[in-house]
């Protein structure tokens, strides 16, 4: 088990709180000791000559007891089907931007569920089985030093050995099945191949060659599963003689000790209720170890415990006006080309500042790099202190970003909670978007796809434009969100601008420049390099 799995299972601990779970620990065991406690308390009843309510209501219990253990066994699998899906989700707080952009939903919500299924797999098989049997192993002891201390001590020997052995045996055969894994790999990575290159494989006329190349695989990964289920097999029967060995010690030594011979009836039923409880505790702490191989892989993939990116701005006093300075900047993606070259320039204070280039120029990564959602490869984003606080005082609002599944209402206030009433509807009116945002029943029951066709990807981007204006940072980032605008959206686009964000520095990002004015800079990025237009 990694560092990080049990990094992981302790936060989950902590998340539900360490009071509920020792309550849930205490709850569980003093039911399964109770359970425990069945042959003792059968054999009682049955070797008194009169009824013993004392005995009888033990017997009661300990029937009562598997059923009333499901109740905090529930609560539990619930409390870790929330905490364990919360902890990983809590760990997206130390990503970037980055970790998002090279994952996809479907991975992650399938990562996330993989994980919480093995926790809860964990909880309610895994430490349940264990518990039992420790629980078992532990009360029948002591109810058998009480009987003889040697036929206790032979008991305790014979099946706290037995445990011993089984977990020696299955992290043994786990090791055995991951190397058995291989042969599978194997296998997929054929079939993967052999799709792949269909077209060589048949105009080359080599199908036959292909099916026995697929049977030798075949073939392989049978034997090596063949003699892994052997070894297991052997293991589970090497461990059931030990323990068939130890109990017949047991019970040889209760005879002879006994006076004139004759079994306690608790002896026989405690050596019955034992093997049967304990006799397949290898192929389940096998399986228990499974699934934290299993939980290991998914908090790997999912990038849980990997240490924080640094953010990629340092924040430091700079000679006025200026509020950012970009120093000597290169940026590649995932050892590509790079996209930027040791790109250096000054972004002033209250300065409207306009970036212009073809697709694929790389200014949309210059813009992220500024707003401190990339790290660059080289050099480094200054923030005056003056004026910037953190990444978080600049607006970063591009035409990628799509708008929650949340009313009209609650995607344009984004991320305030409320807002004055006045205040959104002057932007609706300003932006044109009343003939989309009719009413209140519009704007606050409403959602984007609840207006189908009718709400273009020019009506999205007004809307993020109404949600930057009532949320105003000292920077402002546009990138390309004037690219599904007509005309006259434009023109009120570059008016809000002119009349809201005269406090604000701009930085529009535009492969069109119609319509576009009251910008005191112009550059140009072209083969990753920037250079001054006006």
């Amino acid at each position: 088990m990694s560092e990080a799995t049990k990094y992981y299972i302790k936060e989950v601990a902590k998340s539900i709180g360490g009071a509920k779970v020792a309550s849930y620990l205490c709850v569980t065991v003093v039911l399964y000791s109770l359970y425990s406690l069945q042959p003792y308390f059968f054999s009682r009843l049955l070797s008194d000559s009169a009824m013993n309510l004392g005995y009888l209501a033990g017997v009661a219990a300990s029937l009562l007891s598997i059923p009333l253990v499901n109740y905090p066994n529930n609560w539990m699998l619930q409390a870790v089907r929330m905490h364990s899906k919360r902890v990983v989700w809590a760990a997206n707080q130390t990503k970037d931007y980055a970790y998002f952009l090279n994952r996809s939903v479907g991975e992650y919500q399938n990562l996330m569920n993989e994980i919480s299924f093995a926790m809860r797999s964990l909880q309610y098989e895994g430490l349940q089985f264990l518990l039992q049997s420790l629980i078992i192993i532990v009360v029948y002891a002591v109810l058998l030093f009480r009987y003889h201390w040697l036929v206790g001590f032979l008991y305790l020997l014979t099946y706290g050995s037995y445990l011993y052995l089984s977990i020696r045996h299955s992290r043994q055969n786990e090791t055995g099945i991951r190397r058995v894994l291989d042969t599978t790999s194997d296998l997929n990575s054929f079939m993967i191949d052999f799709f792949k290159n269909i077209s060589t494989i048949l105009s080359a006329g080599s199908i036959s060659l292909e099916n026995r190349n697929f049977d030798k695989l075949l073939n392989k990964e049978r034997e090596a599963y063949f003699n892994q289920q052997k070894q297991i097999d052997h293991s589970h029967l090497i461990t059931q003689l030990w323990m068939t060995l130890g109990t017949v010690a047991v019970v040889a030594a209760g005879f002879t000790l006994r006076p004139g011979g004759s079994f306690d009836a608790s002896l026989v039923l405690i050596l019955i209720y034992s093997a049967f409880h304990l006799a397949g505790f290898g192929k389940r702490f096998l399986a228990f170890l499974e699934l934290l191989g299993r939980l290991d892989v998914a908090l790997r993939k999912i990038g849980y415990g990997a240490p924080p990116r640094i953010r990629p701005v340092q924040v430091i006093s700079l000679s006025d006006p200026v509020i950012v300075a970009v120093e000597d900047v290169s940026f590649s993606y995932k050892e590509g080309e790079p996209v930027l070259r040791q790109v250096s320039f000054d972004i002033r204070h209250r300065e409207k500042l306009l970036i212009v280039g073809k697709n694929g120029s790389g200014k949309s990564t210059l813009v992220k790099l500024i707003a401190g959602l990339l790290n660059p490869n080289q050099g480094r984003v200054l923030y005056n202190r003056k004026y910037l606080h953190s990444a978080a005082d600049i607006g970063y609002y591009s035409q990628h970003m799509e708008l929650f599944d949340r009313s009209i209402y609650e995607n344009m206030i984004y991320p305030r909670e409320s807002c004055d009433i006045g205040a959104i509807w002057r932007l609706v009116d300003l932006l044109k978007l009343n003939t989309l945002i009719e009413d209140e029943e519009d704007l606050f029951h409403k959602r984007p796809g609840d207006f189908g066709a009718r709400f273009s990807g020019g009506e999205k981007q007004k809307l993020l434009i109404a949600r930057s204006l009532l949320n105003k940072k000292p920077v402002m980032i546009y990138d390309e969100v004037n690219s599904a605008l007509d005309r006259e959206a434009v023109e009120i686009f570059a008016n809000l601008i002119e009349n809201e964000l005269q406090s604000s520095t701009v930085i529009l990002v535009s492969h069109r420049i119609e319509g576009i004015r009251g910008f005191e800079r112009v550059v140009e990025i072209s083969d990753g390099r920037l250079s001054l237009v006006s």
